[in-house]
């Protein structure tokens, strides 16, 4: 018997998905200096990088999820984010960290 195609394929995914050029800015960016923290969210608000890519999109991306994870600076900007964006953030991070505290 064929299995069918499900009607949310990413529901629960473990690969990231694409950033918005809004969030790529130096203050949302990590260093070996001042890395990001994650946590759980409770947060009943869409994804901010779903939201932004959408828009940048002009609604070609989508749907807009719910956050399930915050990304935090001490004293600097936070992101509500859904678990593939948190993925390609956390990804994103370690590459910036690496390109900018490791190869003096």
């Amino acid at each position: 018997m064929a299995r069918s195609e499900p009607l949310w394929p990413d529901v629960n995914p473990v690969n990231s998905a694409p950033l918005s050029q809004m969030y790529s800015v130096p203050a949302y960016r990590s260093s070996a200096e001042e890395r990001a923290r994650y946590a759980e969210s409770k947060s009943q608000l869409p994804c901010e990088e779903c939201v932004a890519v959408q828009h940048e999109t002009r609604g070609e991306f989508g749907p807009r999820m719910q956050t399930k994870v915050r990304r935090t600076f001490k004293g600097g900007p936070n992101l509500r984010l859904r678990r593939r964006h948190a993925n390609a953030w956390r990804e994103r991070d370690e590459a910036d960290v690496k390109k900018k505290g490791g190869a003096a």
